[in-house]
């Protein structure tokens, strides 16, 4: 399951509970891999807006200029 965007969840009170729905949905999806998508000031561990499943993070760095003009080039052709 792709859940692109947690980061588009504008309150914050909502984005706690997509978390915790995301929490009770793994197991009862339990043959499926979630994949859940948020820029770093979506996931907010200190405001208490954190998956509580086991999870594999995975962080991207910024691009450099030289790589956001080649993401740019490709991205329109």
């Amino acid at each position: 399951m792709l859940l692109d965007g947690l980061d588009e969840v504008s309150e914050l009170n909502t984005r706690r509970k997509v978390c915790q729905w995301i929490d009770r949905a793994v197991p009862a999806y339990g043959r499926s891999r979630f994949v859940v998508t948020s820029r770093f000031t979506g996931y907010q561990e200190n405001k208490g807006v954190q998956l509580h499943t086991p999870l594999i993070r995975a962080d991207v760095l910024p691009l450099n200029d030289d790589q956001q003009e080649q993401f740019l080039l490709q991205w329109f052709q």
